[in-house]
Order: structure tokens, then sequence, then C-alpha cells
């Protein structure tokens, strides 16, 4: 009864967080304060489960600064790249043709 109870506090927890993050993540820059953007990377950090490279969030950088992030499948059709060549350019950091450089976003360094 009692692990029961905990599991469902726990879900509930998790629920409301997701939700927060939710909320968090659709609003503009603009309208984010430095908290709560720290709150929002806090909350991406600690929900994170999938380590799938279909969903992991890849950023497009350009005279290094993040011009657009996306899943893969998001970043190949904005930057018009083949699944295989954006995969390639993932794995080698070597910019492309247009001088923009690929890199998977690592929620984990950003909150150490």
């Amino acid at each position: 009864m009692k692990q029961e109870e905990s599991t469902r506090a726990r879900r509930q927890e998790r629920v409301l967080k997701l939700q927060r993050l939710l909320y968090l993540t659709q609003l503009n820059n603009q309208e984010i304060s430095p908290s709560m953007r720290e709150e929002r990377d806090k909350l991406r950090a600690e929900l994170w489960k999938s380590d799938d490279l279909r969903f992991r969030i890849v950023e497009v950088l350009y005279k290094g600064e993040v011009i657009y992030s996306g899943t893969r499948t998001d970043v190949a059709k904005k930057c018009k790249k083949a699944k295989g060549t954006l995969t390639d350019l993932l794995r080698k950091g070597t910019p492309d043709k247009q001088g923009r450089k690929y890199r998977y976003k690592d929620w984990r360094k950003q909150n150490e």
C-alpha cells in the first residue's frame, strides 16, 4: 500500500515537472528571465531519459553561435542535408560547405 502511494507521488511529481518544462519551453526568449532559463535547463537534464539518437537535440553553429536547434530530422530538412550527410557531419565535427557545424546538445554538461 505504501509502495503504491510513493509510486503515485513520484509519477505525479514527474507530471508536474513535465508540465512546467512544457510551459517554460513555449515561452519566447524575451519573456524568460535568467533564473527561468536555469530552471528550464535543470528540468531538461533531470527529465531527459532518451539516449536514442533520433530524439536527441542537434545544434547548428555558425561562427560560434547557435543558429538553429531541433531533432536530427528537423535539422536535416531545415539545412537541406541528407540524413547520412548529417550523421557524418555530427560524427566528424567538421563544418559543411556553408561553414556551419553540427553537434548534439548535451544538457548534462550545462548543469554541472
